[in-house]
């Protein structure tokens, strides 16, 4: 897991003038440095003219907001320099050419730095979900519920090229990928048992021939081959290595696009039933490498790149690919697992068990972990209180929540009773109103002479009193009921209860009902109705029906009392319970955290105890910890987050049902996961920022340089022997002895010098535990290849799986037993043998070497300028510009450790593929086997492919993990060529920088060219440093506004008397100490000032600190360091100058 160190903007020593009046005595340890005298008194020169722009000063305690600010000022300051440089770029040339090209490099290192975070997590973890919510996107991430669509590695990063909210490219794997895999997947089907299986070899291989080649059949595959299968597809052809795009400005129509090519069609398709099933089309999935998304998500806006990985156990060896690559170069590595299975889940231990840890541990990735337990609102009040002993804490929430309940239940029961009285009383009301109805009938036929008489058929007692029985909803075979009847009912009426006085009221209108319409039930008519008895009986029922009717609305009212006191109570309890259950959640969240972080720094401690025991037996001492394991605990850091209450607390997911039990966003835990995604990016970001701010500076303080100067008077003629001093410098400085040949390519020498301490390191470091590594592997070889062999009852496999795996070379995810992978199993005795050495050789002993190179290189700088201030002082010239350059001389020290930093970057990176190399030699050394256990067929074939794999195993043994160790010896000494190449390149750029500055002193042209640019040039410098002052908060002042050209002669501006004070101040040159030997592994890049004192003690090779006030300490050694400084001091490097004091004259 890469990344790069964080940069604190600070020079690693204050750079001020020498102390040129002393003769080189007071130069003070550990990198301070007496305040002195500037070389060119500002008072007395012209201010526009002497004044540099040191930004990294400027920006040293600046926040990451302003730097990025910085970066963002700086580039428009170098588009305007550019303008101003080159109008018409096609046809610029000399100097102008060179700064415009220079330029254009410097704005390419102000773009965005990014930062990979890998998420890995089995299926079901809540991955997708926890990716959607950090994006604040409610659905975007496709959710593979297809096993074979988990293998697609899914990139998303910050869209900065469209206007489109949302695109997508999607890039497929090449036709040779997937006719490699179509010969695979034809050996599992003719291998792999059942087709009928879904879960068997055969079952798979089938599934993923059909997604893409829909309409072919079972016989139609074993009829044909690989190649004419992939032959006869025009449109599979097309799409194999090409990569397609979508753009979208809606989420929603943006992921059922990105659907149809990474889901599969079994779950995307709808069947209209009665309809004719549509024919399948072909689906995309099994052929993509990877999808990668940009959105314009805030999380993403600062450099994170998303990257779902759903693991390297892929058959397709493209995709295994992409994946592999994902992970050793992550930045962040994500596990997610759901919170109820965290602490105890097969994937926590997993991927954090000792074969990822040891696998971090080699990388130098511990610090890159973090740990994501999803899922965190899945949670039961009554066993989160019980197995998290929280019955005493939650005492007095608990028996609220009771007695709110018990409250509820009452509450429910009135409201019951309340509507069964409501639905017979509107039971009654619709017998009124059919009585009502027949008598206004017999009224109408009154009216028209007609003779009438007393209704005969009436509701009979057993009709109202059935009502006190019905359950709700069993209505009558009468007339319905009105909707404003129905719409009083209410969820609660489970059963209908009526009062005793309700009942008693009820039995009433029976009865009057049966006194008044009793004589209609016998056969006589009775006398006929008189309009006025019609109008009477017609009151009466509409009297009564105007009482049931207010009685109705009674009761509707206490209903509606009940009810709103019930939603009252109901909201108590709801709030309460959630308040118990939030409290539940972050008492399981706590208790989670802190097992996890205890499991992780259990399992490091595990991996250092086996290195240390392996390292020494006899002396190996079980309490000596190797590091701090309680802080490494407290550094993982381990987020428990509810990607639903966080998706529906902000609005979305609208359709799901229950609402989430947090009150706020905060409590779901994605706020601060997405703080620390964000948070991720901050150490590349101000990495990135201040070394563009550097090497901004000092590209202004060089352009000021060239810019002053338009006359010929200001140059004293810095010449090639002079700048083959410092050629010479940098190899005393770093070789510690006077070469011989004063025309050798001293750098390359240095160069080469370092290479072979480097690989000096990793051969004393790492060539001695391989062959123990070997001794180790060898012996426990054969007993793992039984272990493949055993009986399916002792946790063997099934012979499909066996031959799956040898098809793929010993590295399978079957889904029976999960991934095997032979190769690693052999090969992990030599891992566990070397890991903890290996992770010491990468993360100590090779950077201070990288450091102590480059601060040599630095030093050789500084004795460099010394030789130009020399020049200056005995020709009276160039002491204005020397003003500018000796504030460059701490940002060439940044540059430097800038590229050491990277050369780190380097080592750690080819290092990450190197030692993931041992499996994949032992595989080339057991694929001979692979291969005949494949082509084994027939009774017996599985016993055979069985046996033979074991003695392969046995007779190769020690000679494939030699092999191994051999071949990773091969790369390490690449590794070593390549950063040796990498360091030539930095320090060739760091010297050619200052070549490019010193020059400019000894510009001596007779015709000055590029006025008009300079002029231009000039009153764009002289706005910068107030420009970035602003910036930061500072005020602007009119001192620094504008620059001026160079006098035509500095005599003009230096009389006689001046020009005498200025010497006088230069004095003479300090004699130069060379340090009797080099920082090395025990280094202090800071511990060598300019006269060379080194401080604190010599360190040596063999026997470290050397005490140079000992006498009895390595007498011999520092004699003959000081007979190499007495050379020295003969030396003269300036052919023929005067050095004004008999040294060095460099």
């Amino acid at each position: 897991m890469g990344s790069i160190p964080a940069y604190n903007g600070e020079v690693s020593r204050p750079w001020a003038p020498l102390p040129l009046s002393q003769c080189g005595g007071d130069i003070k340890v550990k990198g301070e440095r007496v305040s002195q005298e500037p070389l060119v008194d500002v008072a007395k020169a012209p201010l526009k003219q002497v004044r540099t722009i040191e930004l990294a000063a400027l920006f040293k305690e600046a926040s990451l907001d302003d730097l990025e600010a910085g970066v963002k000022e700086g580039t428009d300051i170098i588009n305007k320099l550019q303008q101003a440089v080159a109008p018409d770029p096609v046809a610029i040339q000399g100097d102008l050419k060179m700064w415009y090209q220079q330029l254009a490099s410097l704005k390419v290192q102000g773009s965005c730095h990014k930062t990979i975070i890998g998420v890995v997590g089995n299926t079901g973890a809540g991955k997708s979900s926890v990716i959607n919510a950090l994006l604040d996107e409610e659905r975007l991430v496709p959710t593979n519920c297809m096993r074979a669509c988990t293998a697609v590695v899914t990139e998303i990063s910050y869209n900065y090229d469209t206007e489109d909210p949302y695109r997508a490219a999607i890039e497929f794997i090449e036709v040779k990928d997937w006719e490699h895999e179509l010969k695979t997947l034809f050996g599992d089907l003719r291998d792999g048992g059942d087709m009928r299986n879904k879960d068997s070899e055969a079952g798979v291989a089938l599934a993923k021939i059909k997604a893409v080649y829909p309409g072919i059949t079972k016989d139609d595959i074993l009829g044909t081959t690989p190649e004419a299968l992939l032959a006869k597809s025009d449109k599979i052809r097309a799409v194999l290595g090409t990569t397609r795009e979508i753009l979208e400005t809606d989420s929603l129509r943006f992921y059922r696009k990105l659907q149809k090519y990474v889901d599969s069609n079994e779950k995307t398709e709808k069947v209209v039933p009665g309809e004719k099933k549509p024919p399948k089309e072909m689906e995309y999935w099994p052929l993509i490498k990877v999808v990668k998304l940009y959105v314009k998500s805030n999380v993403l806006s600062t450099g994170a790149v998303v990257v779902d990985l759903p693991g390297t156990h892929d058959a397709n060896a493209a995709r295994a690919g992409v994946a592999e690559g994902y992970m050793k170069n992550c930045t962040g590595l994500w596990i997610v697992a759901p919170i109820t299975r965290a602490v105890d889940d097969k994937t926590a231990h997993t991927l954090l068990g000792q074969t990822f840890r040891r696998q971090l541990l080699m990388d130098g990735g511990f610090a890159s972990v973090s740990f994501i337990c999803s899922k965190s609102d899945d949670i039961s009040i009554t066993e989160a209180t019980l197995s998290l002993k929280l019955e005493e804490e939650l005492e007095t929430e608990n028996a609220e929540l009771e007695r709110l309940e018990e409250k509820m239940e009452e509450l429910k029961n009135q409201k019951r009773e309340l509507a069964e009285s409501k639905k017979v009383y509107n039971g009654v009301t619709d017998n009124l109103t059919e009585q009502l109805e027949a008598w206004e009938e017999l009224k109408e036929k009154a009216e028209e002479g007609e003779e009438v008489f007393e209704p005969k058929s009436m509701p009979e007692k057993k009709d109202l009193e059935g009502s006190k029985k019905r359950k709700r909803g069993a209505g009558s075979k009468g007339k319905s009921k009105s909707k404003k009847a129905k719409a009083d009912d209410d969820e609660m009426n489970d059963f209908i209860v009526v009062t005793d006085e309700e009942d008693s009221e009820i039995e009433e209108i029976i009865s009057d009902s049966e006194e008044e319409n009793g004589q209609n039930l016998s056969q006589d008519l009775g006398p006929p109705l008189t309009e006025g008895d019609i109008k009477t009986r017609i009151a009466e029922l509409k009297e009564k029906k105007k009482k049931t009717r207010q009685d109705i609305r009674d009761l509707t009212n206490q209903m509606s009392d009940v009810q709103d006191r019930f939603a009252d109570v109901r909201a108590q309890h709801l709030k309460l319970r959630n308040k118990v259950a939030t409290y539940c959640i972050q008492a399981r969240n706590n208790y989670s955290t802190t097992a996890i972080k205890q499991d992780f720094a259990a399992g490091l401690q595990e991996l250092d105890m086996e290195a240390a025991e392996k390292e020494d037996a006899a002396n190996f001492d079980p309490t000596k910890q190797v590091r701090d394991y309680e802080d490494v605990a407290k550094q993982l850091p381990v987020f428990c987050v509810s990607s639903r209450g966080y998706q529906k607390l902000c609005g979305r997911l609208k359709r799901d049902g229950d609402p989430p039990v947090f009150s706020n966003v905060e409590e779901t835990g994605m706020p601060q996961l997405q703080s620390h995604c964000m948070k991720l990016t901050e150490k590349g970001r101000e990495y990135g920022a201040r070394k563009f701010i550097n090497n901004l500076s000092l590209m202004v303080n060089s352009l000021t340089l060239w810019a002053v100067q338009t006359s010929n008077s200001g140059g004293f003629g810095v010449d090639d022997q002079t700048f083959h001093c410092l050629e010479q410098v940098s190899t005393i400085i770093v070789h510690w002895e006077v070469p011989t040949d004063p025309n050798a390519q001293v750098l390359d020498d240095v160069v080469s010098n370092t290479a072979k301490e480097l690989k000096g390191v990793v051969k004393d470091s790492l060539y001695g535990r391989f062959s123990l590594g070997v001794d180790d592997a060898a012996e426990q070889a054969v007993p793992t290849s039984q272990s493949w062999a055993k009986p399916l009852h002792e946790g063997g496999m099934y012979w499909s799986t066996y031959k799956a795996v040898c098809r793929h070379n010993g590295c399978y995810s079957s889904m029976a037993k999960g991934p095997i992978d032979f190769n690693t199993s052999l090969s992990d005795p030599l891992i566990r043998m070397i890991a903890a050495d290996w992770e010491r050789t990468f993360t100590r002993s090779l950077p201070p070497v990288v450091h102590s190179y480059l601060q040599n290189c630095v030093t050789g700088i500084e004795k460099f300028h010394l030789q130009i201030q020399d020049q200056a002082r005995q020709k009276g010239k160039g002491l204005v510009q020397l003003g500018i350059l000796e504030r460059q001389l701490g940002m060439y020290e940044q540059q430097a450790k800038m590229a050491a930093e990277e050369a780190i970057n380097q080592i750690n990176t080819i290092q990450r593929d190197t030692n993931r190399e041992f499996a994949p030699a032992v595989m080339n050394a057991i694929l001979p086997s692979y291969t005949w256990c494949v082509d084994e067929h027939g009774p017996g074939s599985y016993m055979r492919m069985k046996n033979h794999m074991i003695e392969h195993v046995t007779e190769n043994r020690r000679a494939m993990f030699e092999t191994s160790t051999t071949h990773v010896r091969q790369l390490l000494e690449t590794m070593v060529r390549t950063v040796q190449r990498h360091l030539e390149e930095a320090t060739d750029a760091i010297f050619q920088t200052v070549r490019r500055d010193y020059k400019l002193l000894g510009d001596n042209e007779q015709q000055p060219k590029f006025l008009e640019e300079k002029q231009a040039m000039r009153e764009l410098l002289g706005r910068v440093e107030n420009d970035f002052r602003e910036l930061v908060g500072l005020e602007r002042l009119e001192e620094l506004e504008g620059l001026d050209e160079l006098p035509k002669s500095e005599e003009e501006v230096m009389d006689p008397e001046e020009m005498e004070r200025v010497v006088r101040q230069l004095g003479q040159l300090p004699p130069v100490v060379v340090p009797p030997h080099p920082p090395h592994h025990g280094y202090d890049p800071l511990g060598m000032d300019y006269g060379g004192s080194y401080r604190e003690g010599v360190y040596d090779d063999d026997v470290g600190i050397l005490d140079p006030d000992n006498p009895d300490d390595a007498d011999h050694k520092k004699a003959a360091l000081y007979d190499k400084m007495a050379a020295l001091d003969s030396m003269d490097c300036d052919g023929g100058g005067n050095d004004g004091g008999g040294v060095l004259d460099i």
